[in-house]
């Protein structure tokens, strides 16, 4: 078991880079696009209403409502600076709320403290550079891991959510 302040990985090795759409680098909008995908999948696996939300609403139309929301963007980033991990932030109408749209880490680098890791320093970005007072999401009830990691880092049940297939 791993113990909140350890990782598996050195997170000295990683880099935590904020951005927004208008100053990504190609490359980097490709590989978000890519990772993007690649989560869409796995939650389509999990619920067969995303399933097919994803199959009539485009990758590009999810990162061209994250660009009108003006969405923050965090990028984890191991030392070749390949992005591993990301997450879109979007900031609400009520003054210091913050709404954490999707996160990501790729496959290979879950499970070894990494994305708590993550989450804490985007926490702490949100907290000292934006005021953010409260950061709230959702989670599918089957994202075990998911679910797992915002209770370990501190994160409280507020709601149910419900949906139907009409």
């Amino acid at each position: 078991m791993i113990s909140i302040c350890e990782a598996t990985f050195p997170t000295a090795e990683f880099d935590i880079v904020e951005t927004n759409f208008d100053n990504l680098s190609k490359e980097d909008y490709d590989l978000l696009k890519k990772n993007q995908s690649e989560m869409n999948k796995l939650m389509g696996s999990m619920e067969p209403s995303i399933k097919e939300f994803n199959k009539k609403s485009s990758i590009d139309d999810f990162f061209k409502r994250c660009k009108e929301l003006h969405c923050l963007i965090f990028l984890l980033k191991n030392k070749n600076q390949q992005i591993v991990g990301h997450a879109f932030i979007n900031k609400m109408v009520i003054s210091g709320r913050f709404n954490l749209a999707d996160i990501y880490l790729d496959k290979k680098y879950r499970n070894g403290g990494l994305g708590f890791y993550f989450l804490s320093n985007i926490e702490k970005q949100l907290k000292e550079k934006h005021g953010c007072k409260i950061l709230q999401l959702s989670c599918l009830a089957k994202n075990e891991a998911g679910n797992k990691l915002y209770q370990k880092s501190g994160y409280d049940i507020i709601r149910r959510g419900y949906a139907k297939k009409l």
